[in-house]
């Protein structure tokens, strides 16, 4: 089975999810990069430009504060100061 196919998560569409007759969908790595894909499509520019600079804020504050990762961070940090004096 290749890492697109493998089962990330499964979810029930009805009925208690402890019963075995409950119907789940199982979500391979492929279908859930198809579903992200949808939705970011779907998005307005607006919406997508929010989830950009939150993904990118969290994304360098983690790595930042986990790894040292600063090289981004400054480079985006100086071209801000730079433009804005």
């Amino acid at each position: 089975m290749s890492s697109r196919e493998h089962i990330i998560f499964e979810y029930a569409v009805d009925g208690d999810y402890r019963s075995p007759d409950c119907t789940t969908v199982a979500v391979s790595a492929h279908l859930f990069e198809d579903a992200v894909e949808y939705y970011v499509e779907r998005l307005t520019e607006q919406e997508r430009l929010q989830w950009l600079e939150s993904y990118i804020y969290e994304d360098c504050y983690e790595k930042i504060k986990n790894n040292g990762y600063t090289d981004f961070a400054i480079q985006m940090v100086n071209e801000y100061i730079k433009d804005h004096e």
